[in-house]
């Protein structure tokens, strides 16, 4: 009777040490299915092998109770049957397979989130030196637009004709400049777009390159206004100008036009040699006009292309012809008249 006692317990102590290892495995295998996926950030990962860390560091009391359920075994087939010994060895070797199985999957996984977290350090080592370089050019070209900013507001207020020459020449260097300077907003956009494949939130540095070269193409507009109001501030000053004299040539030629009639007695002789005397010592009114003219043409030819500034100086040539031509004219007439 204490025999049979002995082989039942025998018996439960073994089937309660195969319960203890499988119920402790199939809690095992649920934490390794719970921490072995592979998607988050870095912390998430992180903490996954932390806790996969944790199973590998469990696996002693996993084998004790392995250990347990193979030091019972042997007492249990001692008083089976052959075809009980068998099943008892079949169990054995499924519960063998299953840890080892297990234990295979958790050093995979292991590895697997170790080199993650690995590359993931490098990602972010990677991450932070092209944001370093984003925020290098950032500033400079921030540097670079605050600069040419202040030069154009230098640039207002200015009203003579040689201060807006001046400014149209500077403005024109500051477009140039910024016009050269187009490159930079593409390498902006190229480094920002480089960023975009670290699956981060760059909303700030979106903002801050958009925010930049909306400000350049403001400074674009703004210095080729400013190039193109001055310009046509010195077109009008000249047009003004030439037509003034033109003007006063037309009135200073229709002033003197009976001069250049045949006289017929004396009289009419001495008063149209009088008046053409007259116009002469007095026609400082008419040289200033040409003068004004010819200055403001000049400068105009200082900030026109070629083809326009060649339009304005033959224009002066012209002027320049007739203003020669009808002093010349007076002058032979003052001649005729004097013989």
């Amino acid at each position: 009777m204490r025999k049979v006692e002995e082989m039942v317990k025998d018996h439960l102590m073994y089937l309660d040490a195969v319960q203890e290892f499988t119920d402790w495995l199939h809690s095992a295998k649920e934490e390794l299915h719970r921490w072995s996926d592979m998607s988050g950030d870095s912390s998430a990962i992180q903490k996954k092998l932390s806790k996969i860390k944790e199973l590998m560091d469990s696996r002693e009391i996993g084998a004790g109770r392995l250990s347990r359920v193979e030091s019972l075994a042997p007492a249990v087939k001692q008083n089976t049957s052959a075809s009980g010994c068998e099943l008892v060895d079949t169990e054995m070797q499924a519960l063998r397979a299953d840890w080892k199985q297990w234990g295979d999957s958790v050093l995979r996984t292991q590895t697997s989130l170790e080199n993650l977290v690995s590359q993931m350090a490098l990602s972010e080592q990677e991450f932070s030196g092209q944001v370093a370089h984003l925020e290098q050019a950032l500033g400079q070209f921030s540097a670079l637009l605050t600069t040419w900013a202040q030069q154009l507001a230098l640039l207002e207020g200015k009203n003579t004709d040689q201060e807006i020459v001046e400014c149209w020449q500077k403005g024109q260097e500051i477009l140039d400049a910024l016009q050269k300077s187009e490159p930079k907003t593409e390498d902006l956009k190229s480094q920002l777009n480089e960023l975009c494949r670290f699956s981060r939130d760059l909303s700030t540095y979106s903002g801050r390159v958009s925010g930049l070269i909306k400000e350049y193409n403001c400074l674009c507009l703004q210095a080729s206004k400013g190039c193109q109001n001055r310009e046509q501030i010195l077109q009008q000053r000249f047009r003004r100008a030439f037509k003034d004299f033109q003007q006063w040539l037309v009135n200073a030629k229709i002033t003197t036009a009976k001069c250049f009639d045949i006289p017929q007695n004396i009289s009419e002789v001495s008063a149209s040699l009088q008046k053409i005397q007259e116009f002469l010592s007095e026609s400082e009114n008419g040289q200033h006009k040409l003068n004004t003219m010819l200055s403001k043409g000049e400068l105009l030819s200082t900030v026109l292309p070629k083809e326009k500034a060649e339009g304005i100086q033959a224009k002066v040539a012209t002027a320049k012809e007739d203003w020669k031509n009808f002093h010349s004219n007076l002058h032979q007439k003052e001649s005729a008249l004097e013989v």
